[in-house]
């Protein structure tokens, strides 16, 4: 548990992106001309590297603002209601007759490139009838010829959203970046919606003047990972984790927490079966002389290497400094004394994580940043507890207001940045929660939006009522954690 204060994060946006529908085209009028070289293959991308979105309304929620469509086809091209994760509304591609498509930003506009630079683009799809197949690319433009690009196949179905994403290396100075979305074999009922397009910077990639092509396979999609905590209630705790993937569709990532030292794998943490965020708990004076290192060397060594573990020492230390339990150079040094036994296991899915309460950065604490940081050498992501708070303007806070200083602090460091706890009580006048479902749906797109590591909501009753016990609350969590609108009209 936290406390949280306000604080604006503002978003940049680069640049706006248009779309121009252009029907009745065949796969022949996107070819390019032998001669282009092909933007090179990207490197793997860490899912927290990416920088701000370049795509201005990219969820169309003002309709076709800062869009462009093609005068002769307006027809094809409408606002739909419903969107990714239950938004209110989409783009569709919707014609009488069969036909091939296509959804292009407007090249006068598009950002440019800087060469060697790597940029990924991405969006997300959905059939309404039969499954259609398409194809995503990226072009790019010097003067009126294209001078490289890189393309993504995808096939789109009715039955849920999914994320086209791809990574590729400029091979041009200042070159127009254009994105093209082609559907093929729409008609009769059968078409496509677009939501959420997006064109990213890879932060850390850096200009190169002959960057290579290479054979390497597309780096896959940096998805924020949603989750929950698990709170038992005199169940097990397999039907615990049971019945709380069977409330969300199926948690991409769970949040353990252990009051000791971590049981010995599988325990709580193996037994979840996908990713984790894992905490434990130890004495700093015991950990800095040495009286855990066999059993955590161990425990480091014997967690599997198939998933993604963050793993925290001690997590929220900032309470317990304050009310003097430890000193914060007693937590630092252990925490670095146990994150030297988690490197010697060798485990690149293994990453040493801190987790820190959000109020801690606000400038209202006090509190002072670097006391609860154990350094840049050994700490590989760090993690927030961040909690809602209500206003006189508002019963939810935004999230930037939450997350803002949290996200900032992060990207300061370079690190990925993640969220170990969020959550909100019920609001005042809230009785259906209504108002905490629609703010749980903004929090899920702002941290997908930051490009969020991870973010587990705290279903528990620990400090207060968070678990999301309302019909509406659990359908709106349900819909982040699966990435599928579950009113989504089609």
């Amino acid at each position: 548990m936290t406390r949280t204060t306000p604080r604006p994060y503002t978003r940049v946006v680069g640049v706006t992106l248009a779309l121009a529908l252009t029907a009745g085209l065949g796969v022949a009028a996107m070819v390019v001309p032998s001669s282009a070289a092909p933007i090179g293959a990207p490197d793997a991308v860490n899912r927290t590297s990416l920088g701000v979105n370049l795509i201005k309304n990219s969820g169309f929620a003002r309709g076709f603002t800062s869009w462009a469509r093609s005068k002769g086809n307006n027809g094809a091209l409408e606002i739909s209601s419903g969107g990714v994760w239950g938004s209110r509304q989409s783009a569709a591609m919707r014609t009488r007759q069969y036909q091939t498509a296509h959804l292009r930003d407007e090249r006068l506009s598009a950002p440019h490139s800087v060469q060697g630079v790597e940029y990924q683009a991405s969006a997300w799809v959905r059939a309404t009838g039969r499954p259609i197949k398409g194809v995503f690319e990226l072009y790019e433009w010097k003067q009126s010829a294209v001078a490289a690009k890189h393309r993504e196949s995808f096939t789109a179905r009715r039955d849920s959203w999914r994320r086209v994403t791809f990574t590729a290396r400029a091979q041009e100075d200042n070159s127009a970046l254009q994105l093209s979305l082609t559907a093929h074999h729409i008609g009769d009922g059968h078409g496509l919606k677009v939501d959420r397009v997006r064109l990213q910077k890879v932060m850390g990639s850096r200009p190169t003047p002959t960057p290579t092509p290479t054979a390497s396979p597309p780096a896959p999609a940096a998805d924020t990972l949603f989750g929950a905590s698990v709170y038992e209630n005199g169940r097990t705790w397999p039907q615990a984790v049971a019945d709380s993937n069977a409330t969300y569709g199926g948690m991409e990532v769970v949040r353990v927490f252990y009051p000791g030292l971590p049981s010995a794998w599988p325990g709580r943490a193996g037994q979840v079966g996908g990713p984790i965020v894992v905490s434990f708990k130890a004495s700093p004076v015991d950990v800095i002389a040495g009286k855990h290192d066999a059993y955590l060397a161990n425990w480091f060594a014997t967690a599997p290497k198939g998933r993604d573990i963050w793993w925290t020492y001690w997590h929220e230390p900032e309470d317990d400094v304050e009310d003097g339990s430890f000193t914060a150079q007693q937590w630092r040094d252990a925490y670095r004394h146990i994150a030297g036994l988690a490197n010697a296991a060798n485990n690149p899915r293994l990453y040493n994580t801190v987790i820190l309460m959000c109020w801690t950065v606000n400038p209202r604490s006090g509190r002072t940043f670097e006391d609860y940081f154990p350094g840049s050498d050994v700490v590989e992501a760090l993690a927030w507890d961040c909690y809602s708070f209500s206003s006189s303007t508002s019963p939810y806070a935004k999230p930037e207001d939450i997350y803002g200083h949290a996200l900032a602090t992060t990207r300061g460091l370079g690190l990925p940045f993640g969220v170990a706890e969020t959550g909100s009580l019920l609001a005042h006048g809230d009785t259906d929660g209504a108002k905490r479902a629609d703010w749980l749906t903004s929090v899920g797109h702002w941290l997908e939006d930051h490009d969020a590591a991870f973010a587990c909501y705290f279903d528990s009753v620990v400090g207060g009522e968070f678990g999301l016990l309302d019909q509406a609350s659990q359908l709106a969590w349900h819909d982040v954690v699966t990435g599928v609108g579950a009113h989504d009209p089609i």
